[in-house]
């Protein structure tokens, strides 16, 4: 397919892909929102599901990227990340005035977990681009780059038929209110998204793993609720069994025609089989060949092993959220249930290539978990991130250029597959710098910023600048005006309860 046509307005990039309706009605979760019941913007109290007290949890270890000279190396290479569990992990540890552990704040996740009012796309390709360039809100004289994908949006009616398998956890560790409880109302909210065309087998995991439900109909829907109701939390957790036998009931119902994904619950805690991270790596990487993608939902604060998830989500061809209420429940399995279940484009790379003339050094900010190798970009054998219908992802470079230039500062390239193939395709943008202030810089822009700043504040990063939370505040208000979920006027109110110097820093 030829690269779809480019326009520049005002330092923006559009590249216009496909149109459509939002999968799902995107007021679902405004009962929520607009609850007289809910206090402060308190996710958990709306809903009556108190969590376990935070401990120890496991995360991936980051270190930050560092700003490169551009005359040493002017090419950036990463694959796009939809996953969003950062946020709405770091969320409750805010709320319980604590700093989360500095591995734990994926920025680009934080950046990821929010709508952006970017160009829907355009014909029959996948995702349109959006790209806009302004000043460095936390370090005068930087720039910073914003690249933006929106993923077509597929109605509900137009989505494929879908086997589906449930790979539900439930261990003693799940024995809390916040783990199988919510996790039975959450998939309660999915099943009521889900008509006669679609299926859905159950597989739990404990000591040992069973079939709870064979595959079923949704026109069923009372057997499979029966079903979720009498599951209960005990033993160990043989995760590798669980695994092994979704990924057998799934290959029985497969067809190319239909949207075939494992949904997997749990809190990450595998302590039999296959525990070891390269292990989980390799098996879940194989069976994602063969068209079967997985989605890790995390549930539960208490021994949350987000490594294990984040393993199985990005290796799995899927994504990884946390789930801590009903509302980010609704939010992932019915506002986004497009994006979470029927992928658009798969194996999405980004490389920008700066112009050494124009920039002195950059940094990517965030994706330090999902960065690649220069040559890994035109290999079509490397995998890389999935984006589900209605996916928004969006990318920040800071940027120290050479004096005052404008103009072109960069060739943006991506490169997608269709879900059906096994060859990319590569789109090509010139993004230019036009000059703009941080103030005139557009709503969407600021937000994603502040967000990053944020970030930047919890990881105490060194690349944070004068950033205060004041200014975190003051950044994300212009982008107020486009908030269809309420999600970033919570973000004020997140932001509003991180007094730092009453945060204590949790340990990892």
């Amino acid at each position: 397919m030829a690269p779809a046509p480019s326009i520049t307005v005002g330092g923006t990039i559009t590249s216009g892909l496909r149109s459509g309706d939002y999968a799902v009605s995107r007021n679902s979760i405004d009962a929520i929102l607009n609850n007289p019941n809910r206090h402060g913007g308190d996710f958990i109290g709306s809903v009556g599901v108190p969590l376990g007290s935070p401990e120890k949890g496991s995360y991936p270890k980051i270190q930050e990227n560092p700003f490169i000279q551009a005359n040493k190396e002017s090419t950036s290479t990463f694959s796009v990340d939809v996953d969003t569990s950062s946020y709405s992990n770091l969320r409750n540890f805010v709320k319980r005035k604590q700093v989360p552990p500095a591995d734990a704040i994926r920025i680009e996740e934080m950046v990821n977990y929010f709508d952006y009012d970017y160009p829907l796309p355009k014909g029959d390709a996948p995702f349109a681009i959006a790209a806009e360039v302004a000043a460095c809100p936390w370090r005068a004289n930087n720039r910073i780059a914003l690249i933006g994908l929106r993923a077509a949006e597929v109605p509900a009616i137009e989505r494929p038929p879908a086997n589906l398998v449930f790979l539900l956890d439930i261990s003693g560790s799940m024995d809390n209110p916040n783990k199988l409880p919510l996790l039975k109302k959450s998939f309660r909210l999915l099943l009521d998204q889900l008509d006669d065309r679609h299926r859905v087998a159950i597989v739990t995991y404990a000591g040992d793993d069973r079939v709870a439900l064979k595959s079923t109909s949704c026109s069923e829907r009372n057997k499979i609720l029966r079903t979720l109701d009498n599951l209960e939390a005990a033993g160990s957790t043989n995760g590798e069994g669980g695994l092994k036998r979704a990924y057998r009931i799934a290959r029985s119902e497969f067809s190319p025609e239909k949207i075939n994904r494992i949904i997997l619950a749990t809190d990450g805690d595998f302590n039999v089989g296959l525990s070891d991270q390269d292990e989980l790596k390799t098996f879940i990487k194989k069976e994602a060949q063969s068209g079967i993608y997985l989605t890790a939902l995390g549930f539960g604060m208490n021994n949350h092993r987000d490594d294990t998830i984040q393993t199985l989500a990005q290796n799995g061809n899927g994504q990884a959220a946390y789930i801590d209420s009903l509302l980010e429940a609704k939010k992932i399995l019915v506002t986004e249930l497009g994006a979470t279940l029927q992928t658009v484009a798969k194996d999405v790379k980004i490389q920008v290539v700066f112009d050494p003339t124009k920039v002195k050094s950059y940094r990517l900010i965030g994706y330090e978990t999902r960065l690649l190798t220069n040559v890994d970009f035109s290999n079509d054998r490397k995998d890389a991130g999935e984006m589900g219908a209605g996916h928004r992802v969006t990318a920040l470079y800071e940027i120290e250029p050479r004096g005052q230039a404008t103009g072109k500062l960069f060739t943006l390239k991506i490169r997608h597959k269709a879900p059906k193939s096994t060859r990319s395709q590569l789109q090509t943008v010139p993004i230019v710098d036009t000059g703009k202030t941080f103030r005139e810089a557009s709503g969407e822009f600021q937000f994603a910023s502040s967000v990053a700043a944020f970030g930047m504040l919890l990881r105490d990063s060194g690349h944070k600048g004068s950033t205060t939370r004041e200014n975190v505040l003051q950044w994300a208000r212009p982008g107020l005006n486009y908030d269809p979920n309420g999600m970033r006027k919570e973000f004020i109110s997140l932001v509003k309860k991180a007094k730092f110097s009453e945060l204590k820093r949790a340990s990892s």
